[in-house]
């Protein structure tokens, strides 16, 4: 709904996973929310970075990792509906991101940080 407000007038955004913490541990976090947003299992985490979104007025911080997963270890065909969003799996590579970025087809912050940090690690 907030971008729908903002003028994303078809309410789709292209989005990496993410979930509120809560109690859980982070390796628990990355797990389940991948499996209920992908319906893939996930192997080994491996913490990234860490990144405030906006730490002038929020204290959210947001932990980037990097998982290895492979076609088998997901069972659904197509997208995956979780409460009232319907998810349509994707997978870019880092330079076709890059350019969805910069065409403005991508513009969720983590997916923008998560493209960008490991592009331009690769220069």
């Amino acid at each position: 709904m907030p971008t729908y407000i903002k003028g994303n007038a078809d309410d789709i955004l292209i989005e990496t996973c993410a979930s509120l913490l809560n109690d859980d541990s982070l390796e628990e976090c990355i797990r389940s929310e991948a499996k209920e947003e992908t319906d893939f299992s996930v192997g080994k985490a491996e913490k990234l970075f860490v990144a405030y979104t906006s730490p002038g007025s929020v204290t959210e911080l947001v932990y980037f990792f990097a998982a290895e997963y492979d076609d088998t270890s997901h069972r659904s065909a197509g997208g995956v509906g979780v409460e009232d969003k319907v998810i349509k799996i994707m997978e870019i590579p880092f330079p076709e991101a890059l350019t969805m970025v910069r065409n403005v087809r991508i513009y969720d912050g983590k997916a923008i940080i998560i493209t960008a940090g490991p592009a331009a690690w690769l220069c």
